[in-house]
């Protein structure tokens, strides 16, 4: 049985938001999934719902990380409208 880490509900990620990308994974790699959104969010990344979506793909092997990558590509370059952040 998966236990919720407090970062993950804290974070208001993982399992308790999305329910759904866990579902289709044993216990151990929802745990393990779990863990890692996590250790994001404490180094200060905030996923949405794509992000968790697609990292329970790439842990259920439907996609690579190079097409996890290639998705979050896309979606950045939609959300700034093509353009570049400054450097």
């Amino acid at each position: 049985m998966s236990t919720v880490r407090p970062g993950v509900q804290d974070a208001s990620s993982g399992i308790l938001t999305y329910p759904q990308y866990f579902g289709l994974l044993t216990d151990l790699r929802a745990e393990s999934l779990e863990d890692a959104i996590a250790d994001s969010v404490l180094e200060g990344f905030a996923p949405t719902e794509d992000d968790i979506r697609d990292l329970g793909e790439v842990t259920l092997g439907h996609i690579t990380d190079q097409g996890i990558l290639a998705r979050g590509r896309s979606r950045y370059a939609r959300a700034s409208n093509g353009s570049r952040p400054a450097v």
